[in-house]
């Protein structure tokens, strides 16, 4: 259900998006040592940004949904953001803009930006998770959270994916890890369960997760994140990300990057 491969590739792709694993990773994606160089360049560039359960440097697409003007500062400012992120690494490639061209190279229909009002969505969000922050059990379901993005209702799997910048120093084995189930929306094991309030589901309602994976600095991790999956906190430090989605239509049909 966890592939472990030493880069991304066309088959790894493949089994996710036809829902054969769980989760990719691929330690080391992004050099460590580059990692440590650029993360603090990002960070001052954030600027106030955007605080939820993690700090960001931009809203999530999803809670633009039901606000136009929100929305609308999300479109006009996306490539800004993009370019942000682009600039905070430079003279070195930045890690996001290296998984657009190798998605576009290794699938089949080729890879783009998401695009609402012919206005390209953000890919590559940062996000900060300090000591104690934790993300309960979820699902990320783009067609049912935006079911106004015309795209989304012909996606037939949608990919989460993170590159860790930073990490905390590990005290317990599940600390700060990433943990998925193999349930979905319309699993038993989801339907009924207790909610947290409007977000997620009580973990102790749940059978134990079916992978744990404690991510290092430079790992990529691709999910289906139309399976059930959490964070685990951490007691100290910062769990740093830059994270975006990616929607699956078909070997023949391009895959749709947001964040």
């Amino acid at each position: 259900m966890l592939l472990r491969h030493d880069r991304l590739s066309s088959d790894a792709l493949r089994e996710l998006a036809t829902g054969k694993v769980l989760a990719l990773h691929v330690p080391e994606y992004h050099a460590p040592d580059l990692c440590t160089e650029i993360v603090e360049r990002i960070l001052d560039g954030m600027g106030k940004g955007y605080r939820r359960i993690y700090e960001s440097n931009v809203r999530a697409f999803t809670e633009t949904r039901g606000d136009a003007e929100t929305r609308r500062a999300y479109l006009a400012t996306a490539i800004e953001v993009m370019a942000e992120i682009r600039r905070s690494c430079h003279p070195l490639a930045s890690p996001v803009d290296r998984l657009r061209c190798e998605l576009d190279e290794l699938w089949p229909g080729g890879a783009c930006l998401l695009r609402l009002e012919e206005n390209a969505l953000v890919f590559g969000m940062v996000r900060v998770w300090r000591g104690g922050a934790q993300a309960h059990p979820h699902l990320d379901v783009l067609r049912e959270s935006a079911p106004d993005v015309r795209d989304a209702a012909g996606f037939t799997e949608q990919l989460g994916v993170n590159i860790y910048l930073r990490m905390p120093a590990q005290e317990h084995d599940s600390e700060g890890a990433l943990e998925l189930w193999d349930f979905g929306l319309m699993d038993e094991a989801v339907i009924g369960r207790s909610s947290w309030g409007t977000y997620g589901y009580r973990r102790e309602t749940l059978p134990n997760p079916t992978i744990r994976i404690r991510p290092a600095v430079g790992d990529l991790i691709i999910l289906r994140t139309t399976r059930l999956h959490a964070v685990q906190p951490t007691c100290d430090g910062e769990r740093i990300t830059l994270s975006g989605f990616i929607g699956c239509s078909g070997p023949d049909e391009p895959l749709r990057l947001w964040s």
